[in-house]
């Protein structure tokens, strides 16, 4: 341990103590030893022992760890409790060395390996002995693919269990369990292969994948019954698919038959590999994640005894697996929320850092700072190739479950910062976030939950499934609000959803949030499955979002969708049309109502173009099941002339704009009203001849 000396200050012929506090210094490599003085010379093992070293000097004095390079394989998660607590003044760090890489793995190498046919073998006698089981295994810093059927693309659900269930109010039969059990497949699609007890159906809906364990086989009447209900029920989420729901099924060694394959056997213990090009026996170097959480930030904000001022920095996070436990226990919602598991886990941490780090080749989510988390930074972090999404800010819970909503009637306080167990202040920033979903294909790039005062800015995230950003966990617009003043600003957010999923976008927000601002992102790319490719995405109960210069190009559908939106707001909508540019179907704007009966009405303002050539459309359209049925279409023609039905309903003579007035920049498009239910405009479209 290292102490800084005291420096004196000669200023005007006074002597003045100044500069510095004393700071302990510890050392941390591979190859030390836990029973030595921790410096630099005799370094520690392991980080618990430089931890409860820190622990005896912290508060007092700032204590610094500095991490050697190399790795330091973990057999349980890295604790931090109140007691490991620095302050502002006195803070905690553990950092890299100078041009180290230390990984903190919670993986296991797997060696012995032997060559048998085209297979590379190897025994893990912990597997046998029934001591050890995994699911995650990576190859050479690559993430090995657990053998699956099909190798590409999907199967196809071919019916319900029961379809006498149903009834003609297709909402309700989401929630029919027997029908959320299982399903009636095609052909010898699923079989009653050997190691069935240890596979896996993995289950597409429209936002989501389930994991689902297989009970029995019925193949004469091409049957499967998992061990327990999931998810919605096939054909019940968003647009029924009309080629029936995908699924494949993973983990049985009759799929074994792609290169970067692999499957284990948990009664012989044995791990067989499919080896890529120029891969050997030999060289082989195979981790398999085992731990499901790395680090944790154990503090209980209810009762005020929060993690304060840990710093990491220039950390490697890797190896860890989905379900550690083995508990088959799963459970499956929107943006995987109810997961509550990352590799870096806090709840309860103040002041809190995570810098220059990398999180990677991971089970679960990367970071997760949970209830009560406030004033952290993740900031300059690469985090990528996991099982589940990025970094997620906020408590949230399944909406299903019936202690939901009153949690969330609890988290309703006028003033968030005033709740314990509220997310705020916390920062994401410039951070890239990428190659996520592996397991989990619902999760999200950064989510944002009971979150509040967060900011989320100057990040890359891109190669998802699913959506980019998800701000907000309120599908009303109750009041107070649950989440307010997040500012999601600077981001570049890019390729998502390759075909995978539907109803996602680049930024996608729920609730009232009075206060968020989503201000200066760049989105584009975002490809959907069979809808919902937008760019910003407005969803049930958004409303008081502040929506400013964002640019989004190259989307599936349209740039901004506003679906079961609150209050709209005061300021016009700017659309950017080139010269030349050819009309698309999808229209710019789109809100979406469920209306059945009534008058409805729609009233706009637009600024008369002066620039010859200008249309100005609406459309009504009444959408079900991907079929789109037209309504009536209101142009408004550059000769002021508004045509409807091929008829002129009314010839407009619009006044000249002023002499300063020399081209159409943008137009902008308004939507107010005072109740409830807000409107659809559909194919909305600009031209310019």
């Amino acid at each position: 341990m290292r102490i800084q000396p005291l420096c004196l200050a000669l200023a005007a012929g006074f002597v003045t103590a100044c500069a510095a506090l004393p700071a302990a210094e510890f050392h941390v490599a591979p190859q030390g030893n836990d029973g030595g003085p921790g410096t630099q010379e005799a370094p520690f093992a392991t980080l618990d022992r430089a931890r409860e070293a820190v622990r005896a000097v912290a508060q007092q004095e700032p204590a610094t760890v500095i991490v050697r390079g190399g790795t330091y394989a973990l057999e349980r998660p890295l604790v931090f409790s109140p007691e490991d607590s620095g302050t502002k003044d006195r803070p905690v760090a553990y950092v890299a060395a100078p041009g180290e890489r230390p990984v903190v793995s919670g993986g296991v190498p797997i060696t012995g390996w032997r060559q048998e046919g085209t297979f590379l073998v190897a025994t893990v006698p912990a597997v046998k002995e029934g001591r050890l089981a995994f699911k995650s295994l990576f190859v050479n810093g690559r993430r090995a693919i657990r053998a699956r059927e099909p190798d590409g693309g999907f199967h196809r659900i071919r019916g319900v269990l029961e379809p006498d269930l149903e009834q003609s109010d297709t909402r309700k039969n989401r929630r029919i369990d027997i029908n959320r059990q299982g399903f009636v497949f095609a052909g010898d699609d699923i079989q009653p292969w050997p190691d069935l007890a240890d596979a896996v159906v993995v289950r597409y809906a429209a936002w989501e994948t389930s994991l689902n364990w297989i009970e029995s086989v019925d193949a004469d009447r091409r049957r499967v019954l998992f061990t327990e209900p999931k998810g919605w029920a096939p054909g019940t989420q968003g647009i029924r698919d009309p080629k029936g729901d995908r699924y494949f099924v993973e983990n049985i060694r009759a799929g074994l038959d792609e290169p970067g394959e692999w499957h284990l056997d948990r009664a012989t213990g044995e791990v067989r590999y499919l080896p890529r090009e120029g891969e050997k026996a030999e060289t082989l170097e195979a981790v398999a994640g085992v731990l499901e959480r790395l680090v944790e930030f154990r503090g209980d904000p209810a009762t005020d005894k929060t993690v304060r001022h840990i710093r990491l920095q220039g950390l490697t996070f890797a190896h860890t697996d989905w379900d550690g436990g083995n508990t088959r226990n799963v459970p499956v919602t929107q943006a995987q929320v109810p997961l509550g598991s990352a590799m870096i886990f806090a709840r309860g941490a103040v002041g809190c850092a995570i810098e220059e780090c990398e999180v990677v080749h991971g089970g679960t989510h990367g970071i997760w700072l949970e209830e009560g988390c406030r004033a952290n930074r993740v900031v300059r972090c690469q985090i990528h190739d996991l099982g589940g999404g990025g970094v997620y800010i906020g408590g949230g819970g399944d909406p299903g479950s019936k202690t939901f909503h009153t949690h969330l009637a609890a988290r309703r306080t006028t003033e968030r910062r005033s709740d314990p167990l509220a997310a705020t202040d916390n920062t994401v920033d410039n951070c890239f976030i990428h190659d996520l979903n592996h397991v989990f294909h619902g999760s999200v790039g950064v989510w944002l939950g009971i979150a509040s005062h967060t900011r989320v800015t100057r990040n890359e995230i891109c190669d998802l499934d699913y959506s980019g950003i998800s701000v907000g966990w309120d599908w009303s617009s109750g009041s107070p609000p649950v989440a307010q003043a997040n500012l999601i600003q600077g981001n570049h957010i890019h390729h998502l959803g390759y075909g995978e999923l539907s109803d996602l976008a680049g930024i996608y927000t729920l609730g009232r949030q009075p206060g968020s601002i989503l201000r200066n992102n760049v989105i584009h790319d975002v490809n959907d499955y069979l809808y919902g490719g937008w760019g910003i995405y407005n969803d049930q109960g958004s409303s008081e979002f502040r929506i400013v210069k964002n640019v989004v190009f190259d989307t599936n559908d349209e740039s901004y969708n506003v679906a079961g939106a609150g209050r709209a707001g005061s300021r016009a909508i700017v659309f950017d049309e080139q010269p030349g540019a050819t009309p698309s179907f999808a229209p710019s704007l789109k809100y979406a109502v469920d209306w059945f009966e009534g008058e409805a009405r729609v009233a706009f303002d637009i600024m008369p173009a002066r620039q010859e050539g200008v249309t100005f459309v609406v459309a009504w359209r009444d959408w079900f099941d991907a079929d789109i049925v037209p309504g009536p279409s209101v142009q408004i023609l550059p000769t002021g002339d508004v045509r409807c039905g091929g008829r002129i309903l009314a010839r407009l003579r619009l006044p000249k704009a002023s002499a300063a007035f020399h081209r159409v920049s943008w137009i902008g498009f308004l939507c107010s009203g005072a109740g409830t239910a807000t409107v659809r405009l559909d194919n909305l479209e600009m031209s310019c001849r």
